[in-house]
């Protein structure tokens, strides 16, 4: 059985790989609920949010095109037409859709940029 960590584990993990650290995903999540980063069901606590330790990415519906830009600045850097509001909730084309999985795979974004577009694609499920 494969476990899925919130993406906040997955940042902490990499971060600590990078750096030379040998430590287990699960370690890091146990380490983030001891702080009061996180709960124990992986959603992050209110002083997490209050501090900063943690985006808040929630869409609401039927939100203008401006405000869903300054949830997700990292959409600020593709064209628009791209863009469509589906439901009440702005979605990306399919060819956005595959250029949004090749710049997260290449390493040019930033990590607040992977943090976003991790955030954008985390509930839409992409299907070929």
């Amino acid at each position: 059985m494969q476990l899925i960590f919130p993406p906040l584990v997955e940042e902490g993990y990499r971060y600590c790989r990078q750096q030379g650290i040998t430590i287990t995903k699960q370690e890091v999540f146990l380490e983030l609920v001891a702080k009061g980063i996180l709960k124990e069901n992986g959603d992050p606590t209110a002083a997490a949010l209050a501090e900063g330790y943690v985006a808040d990415f929630t869409e609401a519906p039927h939100l203008a095109f401006e405000e869903f830009l300054d949830l997700y600045p990292v959409f600020r850097r593709y064209p628009t037409k791209h863009f469509i509001q589906l439901a009440g909730f702005w979605e990306a084309d399919r060819q956005l859709l595959e250029r949004l999985l090749q710049d997260l795979e290449t390493g040019t974004l930033t990590d607040e940029e992977e943090l976003q577009l991790t955030a954008f694609l985390e509930d839409r499920q992409l299907t070929t």
